[in-house]
């Protein structure tokens, strides 16, 4: 009778556990995680870490943009993450196998349960409304790279230049250089 007791409140246990689980996080392990492996940690050569490393994008204006068009378009070409060069390509899977209210699960689990110590103050989290916006938008995975290197640019430059404003151009035309200065304003608490 003890051990059928024990089982029986272990089975519980796990059941009461899987209830509390972050719903982003079951989907990045269904989706994401056999490339970027569990928790984001990346796998070096082959695909880049995404816990600690996502965040801080958020701090320009563009950030906010980049993460759904990334799950949308896919990423291709070559990227530095964490210090370490990768030169692959991110299929553009999620389109199809995401609903726009899972993706933005999985983006506010990437961004609030694995860079919230990067995220600026007052981040809002995604809402399916997002990234729908992006249906029936021609979202490359190219266009997505430049993106990155634009806003990589960004932050660079520190937090005493100007925001550029606008959208990217359609797939295959060349993005505006960036302005003389210094670069964008960094948002405030960021």
């Amino acid at each position: 009778m003890r051990c059928l007791l024990t089982t029986l409140a272990a089975l519980l246990g796990g059941q009461a556990a899987m209830a509390g689980d972050d719903p982003g996080e079951a989907l990045f392990d269904k989706h994401c995680a056999v490339c970027h492996q569990p928790g984001g940690s990346g796998s070096p050569g082959f695909a880049p870490p995404l816990a600690g490393a996502l965040g801080q994008r958020l701090q320009v204006e563009e950030g906010r943009a980049y993460f759904p068009r990334v799950l949308r378009g896919g990423l291709s070409g070559p990227i530095e993450s964490k210090g370490q060069r990768y030169n692959g390509a991110m299929p553009p899977f999620a389109a199809t196998a995401l609903s726009d209210a899972e993706a933005a699960t999985v983006l506010n689990y990437l961004l609030g349960g694995l860079n919230g110590a990067l995220l600026p103050a007052g981040f809002q989290p995604y809402g399916a409304d997002e990234i729908g916006a992006l249906q029936g938008r021609p979202v490359a995975a190219g266009d997505n790279r430049k993106l990155r290197e634009r806003i990589d640019a960004l932050l660079k430059n520190g937090p005493h230049a100007q925001p550029l404003r606008g959208s990217l151009p359609p797939e295959g035309a060349a993005l505006p250089a960036l302005p003389p200065g210094d670069g964008p304003a960094m948002k405030k608490g960021g």
